[in-house]
């Protein structure tokens, strides 16, 4: 093992001494060993000495067991720690200090070094050196640690601020949700017809707070008036938008057009020369004659409705091909025509209802829905609609709601 004075010789600090000051601070030194994470040293105490690493390592800690815990460095052999507390005895020690490994340390007290200093001056000069250069290495570390958290409160400021504006533009995008929910609203019926002979009901639920289906009930004369289901390609805004646009030439259109097929193909021209980003709809119009009873449709690349009659239960499906409108100038548009009877009644839908799927993926389908409607003689037209929905909305289960869901039916009475 080596002795003090060979370790003493090692150190930076003492390498200019002479043998005779060697053995002079070694007879007032003492040799310690400590064990891996050993605290030797204790952030904000008062200290009488200063160590000289032998052999090993230390970290010096500042905030030791707080939250604010950090490593400021890690001291090698030949280094000085606690060298502070020399020079000012009332100044309470900055930073803790803790063995890294197995480590060898020399303790030097004040004692010593006051009586060595004035026999070999270059220890002062050396000693001043090294502190000058500790106390440069902690003032970049705590600028840096300042910068850094500078920095960290800027991003945090504007990440906050960033997030205000986001939280803003949400409300304004949700404020304007809520009132593009209720012009939505506004245009389709929200009292539905009353007509002699003649029971309507209907009932939509959007995917989303706006959606694009439609429905719509036009009285065109005392004789006759006019049913319509649509859907439009896509949710949402977008979606709500080329609704509205598609209500409204509906109705300017079956105020001044007799045929079915022809509402249609004029709407349809409408579309097309607006030209809205490949947008689309599917529609089924309907044109019912109150006193023959005679019920006219047309589809434009929508689901046939179920036309059934209570006496014997049957259902008709039988129609025309049909295109979308808003894709093509030459759309193709057949009309279908049935004679309703007291007890006879009509379902329209839109896809939302038979398409609706639940957790295992399986679609609600024409087949089910056909299964809930017949055999309802005994049902208002509302309350027929508010039944298929309610079996949709159990075939979902927890599923969501994938696409907006709209029924109407009609009831000779």
């Amino acid at each position: 093992m080596q002795t003090i004075e060979a370790l003493l010789r090692e150190v930076p600090l003492f390498s200019s001494l002479e043998p005779v000051e060697i053995a002079y601070l070694a007879e007032r030194c003492q040799i310690i060993d400590l064990e891996p994470n050993v605290i030797f040293l204790h952030e904000d105490e008062l200290g009488d000495s200063m160590y000289v690493i032998a052999h090993g390592s230390v970290d010096i800690i500042k905030a030791l067991g707080t939250q604010e815990e950090s490593l400021l460095a890690i001291y090698q052999e030949g280094e000085l720690v606690g060298e502070m507390s020399l020079l000012n005895p009332l100044q309470p020690r900055s930073a803790s200090a803790r063995s890294r490994d197995n480590v060898t340390l020399l303790v030097v007290t004040r004692e010593a070094i006051e009586q060595l200093l004035p026999r070999f001056p270059r220890v002062a000069i050396d000693f001043l050196r090294i502190m000058s250069e500790r106390l440069y290495a902690t003032a970049s570390v705590k600028i840096r640690d300042l910068v850094v958290k500078n920095q960290e409160l800027n991003q945090a400021y504007a990440d906050l601020q960033a997030a205000q504006e986001r939280l803003i533009q949400q409300e304004v995008l949700e404020q304007e949700l809520r009132h593009a929910q209720r012009i939505q609203q506004q245009m389709l019926p929200t009292v539905l017809p009353k007509f002699a002979h003649v029971d309507i009901g209907a009932r939509m639920i959007p995917a989303r707070m706006v959606g694009g289906d439609l429905y719509d009930v036009i009285q065109l004369d005392d004789e006759r008036l006019a049913v319509v289901v649509g859907d439009v390609a896509g949710k949402g805004i977008p979606a709500s938008l080329y609704m509205a646009l598609v209500c409204s030439l509906l109705r300017a259109t079956a105020s001044t057009t007799t045929m079915p097929t022809d509402v249609l193909r004029v709407v349809n021209e409408h579309l097309c020369d607006r030209d809205m980003d490949s947008m689309f709809v599917t529609l089924i119009y309907g044109v019912l004659n109150i006193h023959s009873g005679e019920f006219t449709y047309v589809l434009g690349g929508h689901d046939r409705p179920y036309i059934w009659h209570g006496t014997d239960g049957s259902a008709t499906e039988k129609t025309a091909r049909s295109r979308p409108l808003g894709l093509l100038h030459e759309t193709l548009l057949q009309s279908s025509s049935a004679h309703l009877t007291r007890g006879s009644y009509v379902l329209l839908f839109s896809d939302g209802v038979t398409e609706a799927m639940n957790q295992a993926g399986e679609q609600f389908g024409r087949e089910r829905l056909l299964n809930e409607v017949i055999g309802r003689n005994d049902l208002s037209a509302q309350a027929l609609c508010d039944h298929v929905v309610a079996a949709v909305e159990r075939h979902q289960g927890e599923a969501p709601q994938s696409d907006d869901m709209t029924v109407l039916a009609l009831r000779m009475t």
